[in-house]
């Protein structure tokens, strides 16, 4: 890696987990609309991207991933891209506990009940 890069690397890995920070307080904070307001602000943008990447993997009409593919090495749908896609969209639900500052009821969970807001991570296959 070159110096410049770790310096941009830097940078970005500070925005990304300052974003996810922020989502992550939202998940947690017993106001519902701060999350409602940063679904509505988000979830577009997020769902335009899925949609973008997802066209540039469309398989051709021979079969094959047009972005995976090269001229040495054909790669046939469904190409990684959307193999990940579909496991991580359809697969495993995005979070299955309620977040740690709260319960079904409202009442505050235990402490230790929950304690990092568990998050669900794919079985391995």
């Amino acid at each position: 890696m070159v110096k410049n890069d770790r310096s941009s690397y830097g940078h970005y890995r500070e925005a990304v987990y300052a974003r996810l920070n922020r989502y992550t307080f939202a998940l947690d904070s017993p106001d519902d609309r701060m999350v409602a307001i940063i679904a509505r602000a988000e979830l577009p943008r997020y769902v335009r991207y899925w949609v973008t990447l997802l066209a540039k993997h469309e398989a051709t009409t021979s079969g094959k991933c047009p972005t995976c593919s090269r001229w040495w090495r054909a790669v046939f749908a469904p190409c990684g891209t959307w193999k990940w896609a579909h496991a991580f969209l359809t697969i495993a639900p995005a979070r299955t506990t309620v977040p740690s500052s709260r319960t079904d009821d409202g009442v505050p969970a235990r402490a230790g009940s929950d304690p990092v807001g568990c998050y669900v991570t794919p079985k391995p296959y």
